[in-house]
């Protein structure tokens, strides 16, 4: 059986993703990592899975499907560039909440 190339934002993903618009990014990343407490949410891995949707829909040929593989893999990793740095400055400004912060990440 022969296997062709499907056409950009055709190709097969996860049933569950999250469309993440460039314009909202900052908003949404910020909303997410650092702007959100710890002590309300229900499901601890709520912002862990919601970065996974984030970065499977930003894999895909769905985003930006006039991307080349190297544009798109090069915008997926400053996303998540972004999101380690974010991550990194909200643990060193609550490194008194290590393990709280820990617990909520990991």
């Amino acid at each position: 059986m022969e296997s062709y190339p499907k056409p950009p934002g055709q190709d097969p993903i996860l049933p569950a993703v999250l469309e993440l618009r460039e314009e909202t990014e900052d908003a949404f990343l910020y909303a997410l990592i650092t702007d959100l407490d710890v002590n309300v949410t229900q499901f601890k891995l709520a912002s862990t899975y919601a970065l996974y949707l984030v970065a499977r829909y930003r894999a895909s040929t769905h985003f930006r499907p006039d991307l080349t593989p190297i544009e798109r893999a090069q915008k997926l990793t400053h996303t998540l560039s972004r999101v380690g740095a974010m991550i990194q400055a909200v643990i060193q400004v609550s490194y008194y909440f290590a393990f709280c912060l820990f617990l909520f990440y990991f």
